[in-house]
């Protein structure tokens, strides 16, 4: 990449004026909104999840690394703490659109690999860097995204417009698996296959950056500066106080499953990718078909209801896998339809809350803080479960998934302690 290319100035113009901010502006918005989280959605096809370890295998790492491979993404979340005081500091959006840019060009490099012949540790180094990078600079991008997409979509219809992006963005998550399992099935070596998704993923990265500068800011590039002193507010604040509580336990009930997912189907189920495919493609079509239902039921009564209600449910998903073997792998079926219907609701419920307790001023600071706490209890829990796999072996992961259910079902019962003051507009008649 040449110096320059990539500036800052180049990825980021300035954000329309107030006068040039119409409902036209605002409408546009909306839609690029969504088709950047479409985009967003293939460079997770290609560059998280299975690819990852798909990568990790073939570049010879053991079971811990690929554990620790497998929590990044979350555990990177740790990282919204210095991000919640950069956003309040500098133009939201334009932190925005340079962060998450970055973070899927930085994939470029994994698709020389194979063309250069670089060494399989070396590579494997590669990978985790690239892994942590990438994370980093995603978390940064999607705090000052997440305070921005706050004043971009107004709160009358915040829950069904995530229940329409949840639809459209499942939907182009389901279809880049589907490529991406066909073309790792598809060849007897994975290295081609690898460096070709690694290329498609640093190429949404430009995507990214035309889509998101299609948005307006409403509010202006108004800042709000404040210091990491904020974030105790956040503690002083009643309702995200236990919602803090509630994503630090979260993030620590979800990990131990979480991060052997995939090791767990491709290695000891030996099912291969185009298994996790076909799973995925049955969640994304459980997600669709539900994603408006959830939508409509936040906007109605509140994320508390839906968080509870989810959270349960999704603690059957380890169980299933637990009881799942390469004999009798039906219950990873029954688990894709449960985790398209709860994944979905628990997701818009997840964007609505911080949302609606944030105060508007010091959203940056809340939000980081919410992200950050599931971020520390994933990574705890993910050290804790990766040092005993190391210490016993493949074997252990069916009782991880059963430790994770027991706390997710804890979490779902915390959920319901969550006090929602909100107003909520009525929804408009059909």
């Amino acid at each position: 990449m040449r110096p320059g290319l990539l500036a800052p100035g180049t990825l980021a113009p300035a954000a329309p004026s107030a006068t040039s901010a119409s409902r036209h502006d605002r409408r546009r918005s909306l839609w690029a909104n969504i088709a950047e989280g479409a985009v967003a959605e293939v460079f997770v096809a290609c560059a998280t999840g299975a690819v990852v370890t798909g990568w990790a295998l073939h570049l010879g790492a053991d079971a811990t690394t690929i554990g620790a491979l497998g929590a990044i993404p979350v555990a990177s979340q740790i990282m919204n703490l210095p991000a919640g005081w950069w956003t309040s500091r500098v133009d939201r959006r334009r932190l925005a659109i340079v962060s998450l840019t970055l973070a899927r060009l930085v994939w470029a490099p994994m698709a020389l690999v194979p063309a250069f012949g670089v060494e399989a540790a070396v590579a494997l180094k590669m990978l985790v860097a690239i892994t942590l990078a990438s994370g980093a600079l995603t978390v940064v991008g999607t705090n000052a995204w997440s305070a921005w997409v706050g004043d971009l979509v107004p709160a009358r219809i915040r829950g069904r417009f995530f229940g329409v992006r949840t639809a459209w963005l499942t939907g182009a998550g389901a279809v880049a698996a589907l490529g991406t399992a066909a073309l790792l099935d598809g060849t007897d070596d994975p290295a081609p296959a690898l460096a070709i998704l690694s290329a498609v993923a640093a190429a949404t990265g430009v995507a990214s950056g035309v889509f998101l500068a299609l948005q307006v800011d409403p509010g202006h590039g108004q800042r709000h500066p404040g210091d990491l002193r904020d974030f105790l507010d956040v503690l002083r604040h009643p309702q995200a106080r236990d919602f803090l509580l509630y994503q630090l336990a979260w993030g620590a009930a979800i990990a131990p499953a979480a991060c052997f997912w995939a090791l767990h189907v491709l290695d000891s189920l030996a099912l291969g990718f185009s298994f996790l495919a076909m799973h995925g493609l049955i969640v994304a079509t459980s997600r669709i078909a539900t994603a408006n239902m959830w939508g409509r039921y936040v906007q109605r009564h509140g994320a508390r209801r839906a968080l509870a209600l989810c959270s349960m449910g999704i603690a059957a998903m380890p169980l299933l896998w637990a009881m799942s073997t390469p004999e009798a792998w039906w219950p990873l079926l029954l688990d894709a339809v449960v985790a398209g219907v709860l994944w979905g609701g628990h997701g818009i419920a997840s964007l609505d809350w911080p949302l609606a307790v944030s105060p508007r001023k010091q959203r940056p600071f809340f939000l980081a803080a919410f992200a950050a706490a599931a971020g520390v209890g994933f990574a705890l829990a993910a050290l804790a479960s990766a040092s005993v796999v190391e210490v016993a072996g493949a074997p252990i992961l069916r009782t991880l998934f059963v430790v994770s259910a027991l706390g997710r079902f804890s979490c779902g019962l915390w959920a319901l302690r969550l006090h929602e003051t909100a107003t909520r507009p009525a929804l408009a008649p059909r």
